[in-house]
């Protein structure tokens, strides 16, 4: 806990105890997508638990390990037809203004 303090004030001079800075530097920086309320680390605690539960079974039983993060399973759009959605979507706003202009100005 030595080391984190000073490193967890972020060089600001506030005097709070070493454990409070580990305390929300734990909180706040390890695994932040879980939230942690009122320094109850209990669900942090199980989620790491989980994921060290899944590798431990992953190295025992090959059939569980999954490939989520190969390249070939991502759905992946190009940016020629990211844009050719782009320029349908303009192109029809742009015929729907120009007719509501002719049938203001012309009726």
């Amino acid at each position: 806990m030595h080391r984190f303090g000073p490193w967890a004030a972020g060089g600001a001079a506030k005097k709070r105890r070493e454990e409070d800075e580990v305390r929300e530097l734990l909180a706040s920086t390890v695994l932040p997508n879980v939230p942690v309320v009122a320094f109850d680390f209990r669900r942090k605690a199980m989620f790491i638990g989980m994921m060290v539960r899944r590798v431990i079974a992953a190295q025992t039983d090959k059939s569980l390990v999954d490939d989520r993060d190969y390249y070939g399973n991502k759905r992946m759009e190009l940016a020629g037809s990211l844009l050719s959605l782009l320029f349908e979507d303009l192109f029809k706003k742009f015929n729907w203004e120009v007719r509501l202009s002719w049938f203001l100005n012309f009726k």
